[in-house]
């Protein structure tokens, strides 16, 4: 068996469900802490560590423990698009101005009564 429990120290969690924009994603997708160990790795990992991050992708899903949340209210924002920057635009652009295009986005963010999720692997047998 293999648990890896993770504490959200800032008390919530900001992300979006895959199939509602709008809502946010409650427990984090096992995915997003297998993301967050590569990331951790780095780019210069040691064979052993290489390993162990192509070993948990192998694995079936995990069990997961986590409570119940409450989702904080969500608010649009306005931030820039990136994908068509035009050099004509930013020679043109007043100071302090965006010479792009602005989209909404949403951040929702769930609030849980315990910052904490347990991820569970019972079938495995870690080396």
């Amino acid at each position: 068996m293999l648990a890896i429990e993770v504490e959200f120290l800032t008390g919530h969690y900001v992300a979006t469900r895959h199939d509602d924009r709008t809502q946010p994603e409650w427990p984090p997708h096992p995915a997003r802490l297998v993301f967050a160990l590569v990331a951790a790795a780095g780019k210069e990992r040691t064979p052993s560590e290489e390993a162990a991050l192509e070993w948990i992708c192998e694995q079936l899903p995990p069990e997961l423990v986590c409570s119940d949340y409450e989702a904080r209210m969500v608010a649009e924002s306005y931030v820039p698009v990136n994908d068509r920057v035009m050099k004509q635009e930013r020679s043109v652009a007043a100071a302090g101005t965006l010479p792009r295009d602005r989209k909404a986005r949403t951040f929702p963010c769930a609030v849980p009564e315990s910052p904490v999720v347990t991820y569970t692997w019972t079938q495995a047998e870690p080396d």
